[in-house]
C-alpha cells in the first residue's frame, strides 16, 4: 500500500552493509515509503522486500514506480572482482547501468555508489577533478560504472572510502582469529580512511533530500594504516595486541597505498561556491573568505565569540551549535573545560576534523539540532548566526532540543542579526535570513524556555545595553530552564 504524500524510495541492496544502514536511517526519518531489494528469493515478499538479480535487471518490475532509487548493491572488494572479472562486471557495471537506465526512464531520481578505487592510491586526498586511474579490476569496474551513469540524465554518484563495521568484514575476521589464539597480520604500508555505515547513510539522506545530481565524494576524517587501525581496535586488550603483526601489502611495492578522498558534498551554505573560490586558508574556509573580501568582519566575529567566552567562563562542558569553520571557537575554548562544536553540514565538520588547528582539543561532530537533542549533557551552549536561518515553524523545536542537551542550571547564549539591520544586509544574507527578530521579540521568544533572559545590543564590535531597535546585532542569554518544557507547552 502506497503511503499518501510520501515519496516512494527503493534501496537496491537493502541486505548489505550500507543498504541496511540506509534503510534504517530512512525509516527513522519517516519521510519516505521505503522499499528494499534482496538477492535472496526466500526474503522477497516479506514486508517491503523485492527480489532483484542484477544479472537480469530487466526482470525487475518497475510498473508501480519509484520516486528515488539508491543503488547500494554489487560485488565488493578487490579479491572477489579479480577472481571473477566477467561475473563481477556483469553485476557491478552492466547490471547496475541497465537498472539505472530503466529507473531514469520511469521517472526515478537515481543515486549510485562508487569507490576511491577509481584512483591508484599513490597519494592522499584525490578530488573529483583528478582523472581516474584504477590499479585493480574492482577500480576499473567502478570507473566504467561512473562513465556510463554520467551519460544518463539526473543521476548522482557518491564515491566512498573504505566502509567498516566492527561486527562484519575484516574486523570480525580479526576477532575470530585472535579469540582462537591465532596471530593476524595487518598492512602497515596501506592506509585507509574508514567510514561507518551510519555516516554514509546520513550523507546519502542529505543527497536524497536535495535530489542531488553529479559526482560527489565522502571520506573518513583520518588516514591510518590497517596495522594502526588494528592496534587501536584492540587497545584495551593487551593480551591480543601481541598477536597483531605488521605486514607489507605487496600491491604497494616499495611505496605506500592510500585510501583517502577529498570530501566533496553539496552544502546548505549558500555562499559555499564563493568560499571555495577563495580557498581554504589557515583561518578556515568561511573566515578566509571574510578576510579576503571584507576583513573588518573578522573583528565583529571575534568580538561576538569573546563575549560568549566571557559569559560562559568556568563552565565545565559547552556546546556550540552551528560552528561552520569554527574560526572563533578557540576563544571560548580558552574559558571553559571542554568544548563540543556541532554543525549540520558535513563539509564544514569534515574540514574541521581534518585541518582545524584545535581539532585535538575540540570535539567536532555533525548534528542537526532541529532533528533532536545531542547525546550528553552540557552546562553551557551557544549559537551565533544560526537562529535567523531556522524556519519560524521549527524554532521552538530547535530551542527545546537545546534545552534537552542542557543541565537544569545551564546557560544558553543566542546571537542573531536584528530585524532592523536587514535593510542593510546583502542579497545572499537576506535570502538565508528567514527568522530575524527585534530585541523584544527575541526576549519574548527566549522567555518561553528560560526563567531569566538578559538582552544585549551590539554595533560593530561593541556590545552594550543600548536601544535595541538601533542595534545591528542582538544577544539573548537564557538562564534557568523552565520546568516541564515540552513541544505542547510552547
Amino acid at each position: 500500500m502506497r503511503s499518501p504524500g510520501k515519496p516512494r524510495l527503493l534501496v537496491v541492496g537493502a541486505d548489505g552493509l550500507i543498504g541496511s544502514a540506509l534503510e534504517r536511517r530512512l525509516c527513522e526519518a519517516g519521510r519516505f515509503e521505503v522499499w528494499g531489494t534482496t538477492r535472496t528469493r526466500e526474503s522477497a515478499g516479506s514486508g517491503n522486500r523485492l527480489y532483484l538479480d542484477l544479472r537480469a535487471p530487466e526482470d525487475f518490475d518497475l510498473s508501480t514506480g519509484f520516486d528515488i532509487a539508491v543503488i547500494c548493491a554489487g560485488v565488493g572488494g578487490e579479491a572477489a572482482c579479480a577472481a571473477d572479472p566477467d561475473g563481477s562486471r556483469q553485476v557491478n557495471v552492466t547490471g547496475q547501468v541497465r537498472l539505472a537506465d530503466r529507473l531514469v526512464a520511469s521517472g526515478s531520481h537515481v543515486l549510485a555508489l562508487s569507490s576511491n578505487a577509481v584512483f591508484d592510491g599513490s597519494r592522499e586526498l584525490f578530488s573529483t577533478a583528478d582523472p581516474p586511474a584504477p590499479r585493480t579490476e574492482y577500480g576499473r569496474q567502478k570507473r566504467d560504472l561512473e562513465v556510463a551513469l554520467q551519460a544518463l540524465p539526473g543521476v548522482g554518484i557518491l564515491r566512498l572510502t573504505k566502509v567498516l563495521d566492527v561486527s562484519t568484514g575484516l574486523p570480525a575476521r580479526w576477532d575470530r582469529e585472535l579469540e582462537a589464539g591465532n596471530a593476524v597480520e595487518a598492512f602497515d604500508n596501506h592506509f585507509i580512511s574508514p567510514l561507518a555505515p551510519e555516516e554514509v547513510a546520513s550523507v546519502l539522506l542529505g543527497l536524497i533530500d536535495r535530489r542531488a545530481t553529479g559526482l560527489f565524494q565522502f571520506s573518513g576524517a583520518e588516514s591510518l594504516s590497517f596495522h594502526a587501525y588494528a592496534l587501536r581496535r584492540y587497545a584495551d586488550r593487551p593480551d591480543l595486541l601481541a598477536r597483531i603483526r605488521p605486514a607489507r601489502d605487496p600491491a604497494a611495492g616499495d611505496g605506500v597505498l592510500y585510501n583517502s578522498l577529498r570530501t566533496e558534498l553539496p552544502t546548505e551554505e549558500g555562499q559555499y561556491e564563493d568560499l571555495k573560490g577563495v580557498g581554504a586558508q589557515a583561518l578556515g574556509l568561511m573566515t578566509g573568505y571574510a578576510y579576503a573580501t571584507n576583513p573588518k568582519r573578522l573583528a565583529f566575529t571575534l568580538s561576538r565569540y569573546k563575549f560568549v567566552a566571557k559569559m560562559l567562563t568556568g563552565k565545565t562542558s559547552v556546546l556550540e551549535i552551528g560552528c561552520a569553520d569554527a574560526f572563533g571557537t578557540p576563544l571560548v575554548l580558552q574559558e571553559v573545560g571542554a568544548l563540543t562544536a556541532a554543525d549540520f553540514d558535513w563539509m564544514f565538520v569534515r574540514e574541521a576534523q581534518v585541518s582545524h588547528p584545535f581539532r585535538d582539543r575540540i570535539t567536532f561532530l555533525r548534528h542537526d539540532m532541529v532533528e533532536g537533542p545531542l547525546e550528553g549533557v552540557f552546562d553551557g551552549a551557544f549559537c551565533l548566526d544560526v537562529l535567523e536561518h531556522i524556519a519560524p515553524e521549527a524554532e521552538s523545536r530547535f530551542v527545546l532540543n537545546v534545552c534537552e542537551s542542557l543541565t537544569d542550571d545551564g546557560v544558553f547564549v543566542v546571537g542573531i542579526p536584528s530585524l532592523e539591520s536587514q535593510v542593510y544586509a546583502s542579497e545572499i544574507s537576506k535570502a538565508g535570513h528567514v527568522n530575524c527578530k527585534t530585541g523584544e521579540d527575541l526576549r519574548a521568544f527566549m522567555l518561553k524556555f528560560f526563567s531569566n533572559v538578559f538582552l544585549f545590543s551590539m554595533n560593530d564590535e561593541v556590545v552594550h545595553t543600548g536601544y535595541a531597535p538601533m542595534a545591528h546585532y542582538l544577544f539573548a542569554i537564557g538562564c534557568g530552564k523552565r520546568p516541564g518544557l515540552s513541544a505542547a507547552g510552547v
